[in-house]
């Protein structure tokens, strides 16, 4: 998977959505279930990576399913895998969708992934383990389509930035969500030596299956 969707499938790769019929629309803008939480609930996206002309270099079909839930300091969590393997700890609080893993120590680091319910223009950091970005609500209402449908979405802007001995890493991600849906579609952009933004990578939601 390309750079940036490869961090976030350890956390979450998250966070996913489903769609029984061609298009969907959220049911209820300020329900808390921004994602359906429920053990066997399972998710299939088509992902694309590109290289800076634009051409497409690779393309995968990943499953994600939520594999059980857990008790963890009182508060219960699910557990996300592509198979029998946890991958991450995710759970929904007033404030939004969270996720979390395992640091260095064997201690679990909980981050907001999204912030939810939102409005545009809001703000927050996003604070993982290894690196932070800072994350932006472009939109409580852009369409999102995909092999699944088309949905209403609220998008979610991250960009991180940094320079390494004077080499710069840039990565902007465009992720769409639909409350008590869940991720329809994001967009990971990079730049070239020139500094403009290429598409490197996307991942669309194909189908699903949910309890």
């Amino acid at each position: 998977m390309y750079k940036y969707f490869s961090v976030l499938l350890f956390l979450i790769i998250i966070i996913i959505a489903g769609c029984k019929d061609n298009t969907t629309n959220p049911t209820n803008p300020t329900s808390k279930d921004i994602i359906p939480l429920k053990t066997g609930n399972q998710w299939i996206f088509t992902s694309e990576e590109y290289d800076s002309n634009n051409q497409i270099t690779k393309v995968t079909i990943d499953t994600l399913k939520i594999l059980k839930d857990t008790t963890i300091n009182s508060e219960k969590w699910f557990v996300f895998g592509t198979n029998s393997e946890n991958t991450s700890y995710c759970i929904l609080r007033s404030d939004g969708f969270y996720a979390m893993s395992k640091d260095t120590s064997g201690n679990f680091s909980p981050y907001q992934l999204y912030k939810y319910p939102a409005s545009t223009g809001d703000i927050f950091i996003r604070n993982m383990q290894y690196f932070k970005d800072t994350v932006k609500v472009l939109s409580t209402s852009a369409t999102a389509t995909t092999p699944a449908g088309s949905f209403s979405c609220y998008e979610y802007q991250s960009i991180y930035e940094q320079t390494y001995y004077g080499f710069t890493i840039y990565i902007k991600s465009l992720d769409f969500i639909s409350p008590a849906v869940g991720m329809i579609k994001t967009e990971t952009y990079e730049k070239k030596s020139n500094g403009t933004e290429y598409l490197s990578g996307s991942m669309k939601l194909k189908s699903d299956t949910l309890k």
